[in-house]
Protein backbone atom coordinates (compact mmCIF):
# COMPACT_ATOMS: atom_id res chain seq x y z
CA UNK A 1 0.00 0.00 0.00
CA UNK A 2 2.66 2.56 0.96
CA UNK A 3 4.59 1.52 -1.85
CA UNK A 4 1.80 1.90 -4.37
CA UNK A 5 0.66 5.48 -2.81
CA UNK A 6 4.38 6.61 -3.81
CA UNK A 7 4.99 4.84 -7.53
CA UNK A 8 1.68 4.82 -8.97
CA UNK A 9 1.05 8.48 -9.20
CA UNK A 10 4.68 8.97 -10.46
CA UNK A 11 4.73 5.70 -12.97
CA UNK A 12 1.23 5.21 -14.25
CA UNK A 13 -1.16 3.07 -14.14
CA UNK A 14 -0.21 1.04 -16.84
CA UNK A 15 3.56 1.44 -15.95
CA UNK A 16 3.26 0.05 -12.20
CA UNK A 17 0.84 -2.24 -13.10
CA UNK A 18 3.30 -3.58 -15.62
CA UNK A 19 6.20 -3.61 -12.89
CA UNK A 20 4.17 -5.34 -10.02
CA UNK A 21 3.15 -8.33 -12.80
CA UNK A 22 6.64 -8.59 -14.73
CA UNK A 23 8.39 -8.28 -10.74
CA UNK A 24 6.19 -11.09 -9.34
CA UNK A 25 6.80 -13.33 -12.59
CA UNK A 26 10.38 -12.36 -12.30
CA UNK A 27 11.03 -13.75 -8.28
CA UNK A 28 8.81 -16.91 -9.72
CA UNK A 29 11.31 -17.29 -12.13
CA UNK A 30 14.16 -16.87 -10.22
CA UNK A 31 12.82 -19.36 -7.73
CA UNK A 32 12.10 -22.14 -10.44
CA UNK A 33 15.26 -21.52 -12.14
CA UNK A 34 17.27 -22.35 -8.84
CA UNK A 35 15.19 -25.30 -8.19
CA UNK A 36 16.97 -28.60 -7.90
CA UNK A 37 15.79 -32.06 -8.19
CA UNK A 38 17.01 -33.37 -4.28
CA UNK A 39 16.50 -29.55 -3.12
CA UNK A 40 18.23 -31.23 0.63
CA UNK A 41 20.45 -28.02 0.79
CA UNK A 42 19.77 -25.21 2.85
CA UNK A 43 20.14 -22.58 -0.29
CA UNK A 44 18.90 -24.14 -3.04
CA UNK A 45 14.60 -25.26 -3.17
CA UNK A 46 13.23 -28.28 -4.08
CA UNK A 47 11.63 -28.46 -7.57
CA UNK A 48 8.49 -29.52 -6.20
CA UNK A 49 8.37 -26.92 -3.76
CA UNK A 50 5.67 -24.23 -4.05
CA UNK A 51 5.64 -20.62 -3.38
CA UNK A 52 2.89 -18.83 -2.42
CA UNK A 53 1.72 -14.86 -2.26
CA UNK A 54 3.25 -12.03 -3.91
CA UNK A 55 6.49 -10.73 -1.42
CA UNK A 56 8.10 -10.92 -5.42
CA UNK A 57 6.15 -8.30 -6.89
CA UNK A 58 6.74 -6.13 -3.59
CA UNK A 59 9.99 -6.36 -3.59
CA UNK A 60 10.02 -5.55 -7.11
CA UNK A 61 8.06 -2.01 -6.17
CA UNK A 62 11.11 -1.87 -3.92
CA UNK A 63 13.50 -2.03 -6.31
CA UNK A 64 11.86 0.38 -8.65
CA UNK A 65 11.79 2.90 -6.36
CA UNK A 66 15.22 2.58 -5.40
CA UNK A 67 15.96 3.45 -9.17
CA UNK A 68 13.50 6.11 -9.01
CA UNK A 69 15.21 7.60 -6.08
CA UNK A 70 18.16 7.64 -7.02
CA UNK A 71 17.84 8.56 -10.40
CA UNK A 72 15.91 12.15 -8.98
CA UNK A 73 18.65 12.17 -6.65
CA UNK A 74 17.02 11.36 -3.18
CA UNK A 75 18.31 9.56 -0.02
CA UNK A 76 17.81 6.19 -0.96
CA UNK A 77 19.07 5.24 2.86
CA UNK A 78 15.84 4.65 5.04
CA UNK A 79 14.98 2.37 1.58
CA UNK A 80 18.20 0.08 2.23
CA UNK A 81 17.39 -0.26 6.39
CA UNK A 82 14.01 -1.64 5.08
CA UNK A 83 15.59 -3.89 2.56
CA UNK A 84 18.20 -4.72 5.64
CA UNK A 85 15.20 -5.41 7.99
CA UNK A 86 13.92 -7.69 5.41
CA UNK A 87 16.80 -9.67 4.22
CA UNK A 88 17.59 -10.49 8.00
CA UNK A 89 14.33 -11.69 8.76
CA UNK A 90 15.26 -14.59 6.21
CA UNK A 91 17.77 -15.57 8.78
CA UNK A 92 15.15 -16.15 11.63
CA UNK A 93 12.05 -17.55 9.78
CA UNK A 94 12.31 -20.70 8.11
CA UNK A 95 10.10 -21.23 5.02
CA UNK A 96 10.54 -17.93 3.64
CA UNK A 97 11.60 -18.09 -0.58
CA UNK A 98 14.48 -15.60 -0.98
CA UNK A 99 14.93 -16.99 -4.25
CA UNK A 100 11.51 -14.88 -5.21
CA UNK A 101 12.32 -11.92 -3.10
CA UNK A 102 15.54 -11.38 -4.93
CA UNK A 103 14.07 -12.27 -8.35
CA UNK A 104 11.50 -9.84 -7.89
CA UNK A 105 13.93 -7.33 -6.88
CA UNK A 106 16.40 -7.44 -9.57
CA UNK A 107 13.36 -7.38 -12.35
CA UNK A 108 12.31 -4.70 -9.87
CA UNK A 109 15.24 -2.74 -10.64
CA UNK A 110 15.48 -3.71 -14.12
CA UNK A 111 11.92 -2.36 -14.61
CA UNK A 112 12.91 1.00 -13.21
CA UNK A 113 15.80 1.43 -15.34
CA UNK A 114 14.14 0.68 -18.55
CA UNK A 115 11.27 3.40 -17.07
CA UNK A 116 13.63 5.49 -16.69
CA UNK A 117 15.31 5.27 -20.33
CA UNK A 118 12.45 6.69 -22.49
CA UNK A 119 12.58 10.25 -20.99
CA UNK A 120 15.87 10.10 -22.47
CA UNK A 121 15.06 8.94 -25.60
CA UNK A 122 12.28 11.54 -26.43
CA UNK A 123 14.79 13.80 -24.93
CA UNK A 124 16.87 13.27 -27.80
CA UNK A 125 14.32 12.62 -30.68
CA UNK A 126 14.60 8.99 -30.58
CA UNK A 127 10.73 6.61 -30.37
CA UNK A 128 10.06 4.97 -26.92
CA UNK A 129 11.28 1.57 -25.89
CA UNK A 130 9.37 1.04 -22.89
CA UNK A 131 7.04 -1.35 -23.94
CA UNK A 132 9.44 -3.39 -26.50
CA UNK A 133 12.04 -3.55 -24.00
CA UNK A 134 9.66 -4.47 -21.14
CA UNK A 135 8.34 -7.43 -24.01
CA UNK A 136 12.00 -8.23 -24.29
CA UNK A 137 12.79 -8.50 -20.19
CA UNK A 138 9.66 -10.69 -19.95
CA UNK A 139 11.11 -13.17 -22.83
CA UNK A 140 14.20 -13.45 -21.54
CA UNK A 141 12.63 -14.39 -18.34
CA UNK A 142 10.46 -17.31 -20.21
CA UNK A 143 13.82 -18.59 -22.59
CA UNK A 144 15.47 -18.75 -19.40
CA UNK A 145 13.08 -21.43 -17.83
CA UNK A 146 12.25 -23.07 -21.30
CA UNK A 147 15.93 -23.75 -21.56
CA UNK A 148 15.87 -25.09 -18.01
CA UNK A 149 13.11 -27.27 -18.51
CA UNK A 150 12.58 -28.33 -21.65
CA UNK A 151 15.76 -27.72 -23.61
CA UNK A 152 18.19 -29.52 -20.69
Amino acid sequence: WALGRSLEPFLGRARFLAAYLMSGLGGGALFCLMATADGGRAILPNVDDGVVGASGAIFGLFGVLLIVQRRLGASTRELWVVLAINAALLLFISGIAWQAHLGGFLVGMMCGVIFFEDPKRIQAGKSAQTWPRMALLLFAMVAALVVKYLVI
